[in-house]
């Protein structure tokens, strides 16, 4: 099945992420490592308990290998990139990366700034995405990068 997926997901990092791969969780493991991280103070004022906060954008609108380009992508990012500093947030951006730059952007970017007990991680990733179903009739979701070929050509 051929998609095209807009991944926003906030990581508390402690282990490597699985890449390409984002399969549903139980609510159970969802809410596990969770704590609060913002106050609100007796006068409403709210208050941040980050020390930093960092977003990695990555957007794939040119591909080369059956994926249909997707023209909105270069937008789609520089809106996000503005809001997500207006909050706070470092911004690293990854456009059109290939399968290695893909995983290498991931890995840079963690070990720039997950090992920080008080950092916020987000990442946001805008592209095709593929999910097939495994012989055992699980579905997994995969991020396509712009050397991936299109299994339905």
């Amino acid at each position: 099945m051929m998609r095209r997926i807009l991944l926003l997901t906030v990581l508390w990092i402690g282990l490597s992420i699985p890449f390409g791969l984002f399969p549903a969780q139980s609510q159970d493991k969802l809410t596990r490592g969770i704590r609060v991280v913002k106050v609100i103070t007796k006068k409403g004022k709210s208050v941040d308990l980050y020390r930093g906060s960092h977003a990695l954008l990555i957007g794939v609108s040119d591909y080369t290998n059956g994926w249909p380009d997707l023209e909105s992508i270069p937008g789609e990012l520089d809106r996000l990139e503005k809001a997500l500093k207006k909050k706070g947030f470092s911004v690293d951006r990854l456009r059109n990366p290939n399968s290695r730059q893909l995983k290498k952007g991931f890995e840079e970017f963690i070990e720039k700034y997950g090992y920080e007990e008080e950092n916020r991680l987000l990442f946001f990733f805008s592209g095709h995405g593929y999910t097939r179903t495994t012989a055992q009739g699980r579905r997994k979701g995969y991020l396509v990068p712009t050397d991936a070929p299109n299994p339905n050509i």
